[in-house]
C-alpha cells in the first residue's frame, strides 16, 4: 500500500482505478511559421463555439437546480467575451507566429502569473481558473470530445483539472472522484465539486508516480487521504462518516456576508476591487 496525504477540497469517499485524464497534445510546430490570419480566424470561431457550449451548459445547470455552478460559468463567458482577452491572444499570435492553441495557453499563463503574485488567497485561486479557461478553449480549437471512460469504477486524476472536466465527466456513473495537483478551496473546480457532491482532493506535491499503471485506490475527501493498492482492512475502514465538524462541503460564507462576483483581467484590477 502507498499512502498519500493531500488536501480535501470536496467531501466524499470513493474507490476505483486511478485513471489519468489524458488530453490531446498541442499541434506540433511546423518548420514554417503559422499564418497569423488563419489562426486568428480559428480563434474567433473557437471563442464563438465555446460561448455557445457554455450557454447551453449554463441553461442545463439552472434547470438542474445548480445555480452556483451556472453563475461560475458566467465568469468563463465574461472572460471569453472581453476584447482584452482576444486582443491579448492575437498579440501572442503575431509576436510568436504560433498556432491559436499555443497562443491561448501562453496568454493565460501570463495573466495567471500576475494573479499568483497577489497576497489574497481568493485572487491567487483565479490563476487556476484561467488554466481551466485555456484548457477548455484549446479543447474547442482541437474539436475534442468527451473520452470514453468505460464501465469500471474509476478515480480520474490530472495535474490540472478544470470545472469543465467535472461537468463533462462528473455525470458519468463510473467516475467516483477526482484528484488534482492544483487548486484551492476557493477555486472554481472546488466550488463545482462541492455543489455536485463529487469527492475532490489536491495532491500537495503534485500527482505522485505511484498513480501510474492504473492501480486501485480509495480516497477520502474529508481529510485528504489517498491509499493506493489498499488491503481488505483498509477498504472496510474507508466509509463516509455521518457528519464531521467543520464540514468541508459547506460554503465558506455564512449569514451576515455576501458573495460578490467581479470580472477582472489583471491582478491590478483585482486589487482595486478588493480595496473598494
Amino acid at each position: 500500500m502507498v499512502f498519500v496525504q493531500g488536501k480535501g477540497l470536496s467531501q466524499g469517499v470513493a474507490r476505483g482505478v486511478l485513471t489519468p485524464l489524458s488530453r490531446a497534445s498541442l499541434p506540433a510546430e511546423r518548420e514554417m511559421p503559422w499564418d497569423p490570419e488563419v489562426e486568428r480566424q480559428r480563434l474567433a470561431l473557437a471563442v464563438e463555439q465555446a460561448l455557445e457550449k457554455l450557454a447551453a451548459l449554463q441553461a442545463e445547470l439552472y434547470a438542474d437546480g445548480r445555480p452556483q455552478s451556472a453563475e461560475l460559468l458566467q465568469a468563463y463567458m465574461l472572460v471569453l467575451e472581453e476584447e482584452d482577452f482576444s486582443e491579448g491572444v492575437q498579440t501572442v499570435l503575431l509576436r510568436e507566429r504560433c498556432n491559436a492553441e499555443t497562443a491561448v495557453t501562453a496568454f493565460c499563463r501570463e495573466i495567471s502569473r500576475e494573479f499568483q503574485q497577489s497576497k489574497d488567497a481568493y485572487i491567487r485561486a483565479r490563476a487556476d481558473d484561467l488554466s481551466g479557461i485555456a484548457a477548455f478553449l484549446t479543447g474547442v480549437l482541437r474539436d475534442e470530445g468527451i473520452r470514453d471512460t468505460g464501465s469500471e469504477e474509476i478515480i480520474l486524476f490530472a495535474e490540472e483539472l478544470s470545472p469543465m472536466d467535472l461537468l463533462q465527466y462528473g455525470g458519468k456513473k463510473n467516475v467516483k472522484g477526482f484528484l488534482t495537483g492544483r487548486g484551492s478551496y476557493y477555486s472554481h473546480i472546488a466550488i463545482f465539486a462541492r455543489e455536485h457532491a463529487l469527492p475532490l482532493i489536491r495532491c500537495m506535491d503534485g500527482i505522485p508516480e505511484s498513480f501510474s499503471g492504473l492501480p486501485a485506490a480509495v480516497m477520502d475527501g474529508y481529510d485528504g487521504r489517498i491509499v493506493v493498492e489498499p488491503d481488505a482492512q483498509t477498504l472496510r475502514a474507508f466509509k463516509a462518516p455521518a457528519a464531521r465538524p467543520g464540514d468541508a462541503g459547506k460554503a465558506p460564507f455564512r449569514s451576515g456576508r455576501m458573495r460578490i462576483l467581479c470580472n477582472v483581467s489583471s491582478s491590478a484590477e483585482a486589487e482595486q476591487v478588493l480595496a473598494n
